[in-house]
């Protein structure tokens, strides 16, 4: 349980942590109660009869199975109704629909790992990853101390959640919950051995543990990529709207978001969500509410539209790569998208789509979309009407908003009579008024974001990237009684000829996530501008929108390759996350060299670690065979033993557990007992074998060794050869032998 507290330093308290309390607690108590019940079975026995010796072999095995099951059984029952309980049958029996439920829930809680701040609020996807992780380390616990009776390595599934927090953020390990994790580790070491051994176990359990503790997480948080705060990013990019996105502009690893074709001619912006209203010192989305019957085969026009605006049809089909998000980028306005998998609604304010518990990430789809195409004459004829559907769009907390920011837009647009000239006076002058794009200078200067007081900076200083010009200008556009919103989404990529469709192809990279501002004109709708210098290109409103029949040779009605594209037509209107799902993107950081690298160090150290018990028993075996000293070739016989399950009892006599050996281990009788005959001659009459029976008594020595080997079953084998409990249990020297010679049969050969 001190590995749950010892996650507070990067996930904030919450539900998470009675249901994870429960969950151990509730599984550990079934894993102790039915072994309580049916007592404890070998660890795992191996014997080779056929008939009644096989059937009692099952039985043991089932018997020594039984506490973890029951464990499984129990989490699966309590974690049904904590996340997924209308999937279920009477809420608790698992169906199909339970399985599917919990993958999108794990594949939510990956994702909002990666997106959040530290510390995180944890998500039901996060707290199904918690209950099920935990319970399936506190079954692990059990399995390694109650059942292969190994304490010391219940060490390992507590440092593997321990050193989470030190992994993903520096310094944020609880090195409190280490402490008291530690001492129970210690006291279970402690309680388990009662031999004469303990306390060198004890010792040994301590050094070990404390090298693990200082050395342990260091390594890993040397060697694993680091979180900076504002989200896991172990391999991954962040990409939240606006809140993230200056941080994910500068982030050195550049890969590619999605690709796109189009019946355009140039590609186009792809619009993600939009933000709607400023709550403290950010622009955030409004709070959305899926309806169900809102399906993406048939969206509505967008509304605001004038029937004299010229609408065209769009056909767009879009793959996205290593993006990953709720929201689905797509022109303005979709009218129809196909080839979704998975559940997918249209947002009703703003034309927007969103998935139910699904995300884009390996989506291919076709979006049906219309490109509105207003002029400048229809623009200016919308006047400075603003119809009560979008006066919402005017609100601004005018107590504190900054006077520079009101000066400079009454500066700028004075004189100028309709909302258009205005918008774009106020575009103009981030464009071409001394202002210069810039991702760095927020940073250095301390004003980064979106709210009222960084914007007031940012109009001083005049550097700055799509984020303060976006915010900028639509702050400025609603002093100037203009309805505004910002869009976050991507840039249209750049055309490259594709051969395999005969046709140009959009590439859009990270690096191309953008923010821009929609303002509404009534008879219109949204339209989107481009305040931001040297991204995008402004939207040319008195190009004609019709061919004219004069010139044959061009169609004047087309956009003209090389002005990229505008950004995206009128954009739809508010719409964005239920506050919520944090964009996020994932990339896979291969040519990060240094990160690669170093995580391939790690795992190749913990690699050779747990390989370290299997390589040590391999060369104490083969010295062993090699000696001419029947006792440490007994010595032998005894480690191969234990690590089949077959150890030496407390009080059992050479000869009994050789007959045991015979009996139960596979081991050839009369090999095994010329072994002991020689070995008792060496303990009470110091009998040194002739060199002509040397040969021999190894020869045996490596018949009963291959014997015990050969009678377990393939993964019995594979477990005694990696994880050898003769090793384990620090016990590589000892075997049976009689009181009077048990020093020297503890030490001989060893």
């Amino acid at each position: 349980m001190a590995a749950v507290f010892g996650l507070f330093p990067v996930l904030q308290p919450s539900a998470w942590v009675p249901q994870s309390l429960l969950v151990v607690v509730a599984t550990t108590a079934a894993a102790v109660l039915v072994r309580a019940r049916f007592g404890a079975a070998p660890a795992a026995p191996a014997v080779t009869e056929r008939g009644s010796g096989l059937t009692a072999v099952r039985l043991r095995g089932l018997r020594a199975a039984a506490p973890t099951l029951a464990a499984v059984a129990v989490l699966v029952a309590i974690n049904v109704p904590l996340h997924a309980p209308d999937t279920a049958i009477a809420g608790i029996v698992p169906t199909p629909a339970t399985v599917d439920r919990f993958v999108d829930l794990a594949v939510e809680g990956q994702l909002s790992i990666a997106s959040q701040a530290i510390p995180a609020v944890a998500s039901p996807g996060i707290a199904l990853l918690l209950t099920l992780g935990l319970g399936l380390v506190a079954i692990s616990i059990d399995v390694l101390g109650g059942a292969l009776r190994l304490p010391a390595a219940t060490a390992i599934p507590l440092l593997a959640v321990l050193g989470i927090p030190g992994v993903v953020v520096t310094g944020t390990t609880s090195w409190l919950a280490f402490m008291v994790a530690s001492g129970c580790w210690l006291l279970a070491l402690w309680l388990h051995s009662a031999r004469a051994r303990a306390r060198q176990a004890l010792t040994i359990g301590a050094v070990v543990l404390a090298g693990t503790l200082v050395i342990g997480p260091s390594l890993m948080g040397f060697a694993l990529p680091r979180s900076n705060g504002t989200g896991f990013n172990g391999l991954q990019v962040g990409v939240n709207p606006l809140i993230d996105l200056g941080t994910d502009l500068r982030r050195d690893v550049e890969i590619t978001a999605l690709d796109y074709t189009t019946t355009l001619e140039t590609g186009t912006y792809l619009r993600m969500a939009t933000l709607d209203r400023i709550e403290g010192h950010e622009w955030v989305p409004a709070g959305v509410i899926i309806d169900s019957s809102n399906t993406v085969d048939a969206i509505p026009e967008p509304p605001g539209t004038g029937a004299d605006v010229v609408t065209e049809q769009v056909t767009t089909t879009i793959r996205i790569g290593s993006v990953v998000a709720r929201w689905l980028p797509l022109p303005y306005a979709p009218r129809k998208v196909d080839g979704l998998i998975g559940r997918w609604y249209w947002e009703e304010r703003g034309h927007a789509v969103r998935g139910a518990d699904t995300f884009i990430r390996g989506q291919e789809y076709t979006v049906v979309s219309d490109w509105v195409r207003p002029t400048a004459a229809q623009l200016r004829a919308a006047g400075n009407s603003v119809p009560r559907s979008v006066r919402a769009y005017l609100e601004l907390d005018r107590a504190r908003l900054p006077e520079n920011i009101v000066d400079e837009t009454m500066r700028i647009t004075s004189g100028l009579t309709s909302a258009y000239e205005r918008a774009e006076a106020l575009q103009a002058h981030f464009r071409s008024g001394g202002f210069v794009y810039s991702e760095e200078a927020p940073v250095d200067r301390d004003y980064d974001g979106s709210g009222l007081d960084v914007i007031s900076r940012f109009l001083e200083e005049k550097s700055g990237y799509c984020v303060h010009f976006s915010s900028a200008m639509a702050v400025m556009a609603r002093v100037a009684g203009i309805p505004a919103r910002i869009a976050v989404g991507f840039l249209p990529g750049t055309a490259e000829y594709d051969p395999t469709i005969g046709d140009e192809r959009y590439t859009v990279l990270s690096s191309e996530l953008h923010a821009w501002p929609e303002l509404y004109f009534d008879g219109v709708g949204w339209v989107a501008f481009e305040p931001t210098p040297g991204r995008g290109v402004a939207p040319d409103f008195e190009a004609p929108v019709v061919d004219d029949p004069s010139t044959p040779d061009v169609d004047e009605s087309r956009p003209q390759p090389p002005d990229a594209a505008v950004p995206g037509g009128p954009s739809a209107s508010p719409t964005l996350d239920p506050r919520d799902e944090n964009v996020t993107e994932a990339a896979d950081l291969s040519d990060d060299v240094t990160g690669v690298v170093l995580t391939g160090a790690v795992f190749a150290v913990i690699l050779a670690l747990a390989c370290a018990p299997g390589v040590v028993r391999g060369v104490l075996r083969r010295r062993r065979l090699r000696s001419a000293d029947p006792v440490t070739l007994w010595h032998e016989i005894c480690a191969t033993a234990e690590d089949a399950g077959i150890a030496p009892r407390v009080v059992e006599t050479p000869r009994a557990y050789c007959a045991r050996l015979v009996e139960h281990g596979g081991a050839p009788a009369s090999a095994t007992y010329a072994l002991l005959e020689a070995a008792e001659r060496r303990w009470f009459g110091r009998h040194v074998a002739p060199a002509a029976h040397v040969d021999e008594l190894q020869g045996a020595a490596r018949a009963v060794v291959s014997g015990i080997r050969e009678s377990l079953r393939p993964g019995r084998r594979v477990l005694a050869m990696i994880a050898p409990l003769s090793v384990l249990r620090g016990r590589s020297g000892a075997s049976v032998a009689p009181p009077s010679s048990v020093s020297m049969s503890t030490g001989g050969g060893d």
